[in-house]
């Protein structure tokens, strides 16, 4: 981990995104299914133990990405980080999972402190993991077209 974080520092990262959401391991059927390697998604379950530990490793500010309760909020703004990015990665794995607008409403409601304090990142900056995921089952032909279309909608919204 110390490692892809100094590499991310090292490539001008303005931030590290840490994905706390899902509950556990899951496995993506249509990757397994085209045979590439990374099939499984891990994403580790956030302690404060291990942030605190990031945050001396690393020079960039780390988020959270998947906070999906008020408290979860009011702890990682207690926590000091700099942003908050609401998500619903969970819900592929779980049955009644919150959308992410129902859970901006409740910390809006029930702790507006919250995104008074942090940025909220839910809409403003979408994650681009999973159409680079989807295209890598195609190899790099299929990574080399995501990359052309997103361009292609980041010049449209440009202009």
């Amino acid at each position: 981990m110390w490692d892809i974080i100094h590499r991310a520092e090292e490539s001008g990262a303005k931030a590290l995104v840490w994905t706390i959401d899902a509950a556990a391991a899951s496995t993506y059927r249509r990757i397994a299914r085209y045979g590439t390697t990374n099939a499984n998604a891990v994403t580790s379950a956030l302690t404060w133990d291990i942030y605190e530990q990031m945050k001396n490793h690393s020079s960039l500010p780390i988020i959270p990405k998947g906070i999906v309760t008020v408290v979860d909020a009011l702890v990682a703004v207690g926590k000091g980080v700099p942003a908050i990015y609401i998500n619903n990665h969970g819900a592929r794995q779980l049955d009644h999972w919150p959308v992410p607008l129902e859970i901006a409403y409740e910390i809006q409601r029930n702790a507006p402190e919250v995104l008074q304090r942090v940025e909220e990142l839910r809409r403003q900056r979408p994650g681009l993991g999973h159409p680079f995921m989807f295209a890598s089952t195609y190899g790099v032909d299929g990574i080399r077209k995501a990359i052309r279309i997103l361009r292609t909608e980041i010049a449209a919204e440009a202009a």
